[in-house]
């Protein structure tokens, strides 16, 4: 049986889909990348420097998971990795942009906020704060 191309592929895409739907919603990282970006705006920071203060939030949060994936399987668990995420930006974006010290204490307060309190939790945030150190 013939099956035209551009039918198997909407069929393809529609299964991947479906299937990724569950974990559509856990993207701490593009969520603090957003606040980041807000609240460089808000400070009115130029390119150049808003640049330098994305790649080195982001280079923290690479780091934390990546400390987190090293220590192995029950390390990598979403509350862990979303407090990494957290801690990283936090420790970083509070030394990169002290004046927006409010905003940044209250977008890491919501996001542990949703985050379980338990050795997972501060396990992230240990893992994400040390990162940040060590950037």
């Amino acid at each position: 049986m013939f099956i035209p191309w551009k039918s198997c592929f909407c069929r393809c895409i529609a299964i991947a889909l479906v299937l990724a739907a569950p974990i559509a919603r856990a993207e701490p990282v593009a969520d603090w990348n957003a606040r980041a970006c807000a609240m460089l705006l808000e400070a009115k920071t130029p390119p150049g420097p808003s640049h330098r203060t994305l790649a080195i939030a982001h280079a923290a949060v690479y780091e934390a998971v990546g400390s987190l994936v090293q220590r192995g399987a029950a390390s990598v668990s979403a509350p862990a990795l979303a407090a990494a995420v957290a801690a990283a930006n936090r420790a970083t974006l509070l030394r990169l942009l002290p004046a927006q010290q409010g905003a940044i204490d209250s977008a890491y307060g919501a996001a542990l906020g949703q985050i379980a309190a338990g050795s997972a939790r501060d396990e992230g945030v240990a893992a994400g704060e040390a990162a940040a150190a060590r950037i």
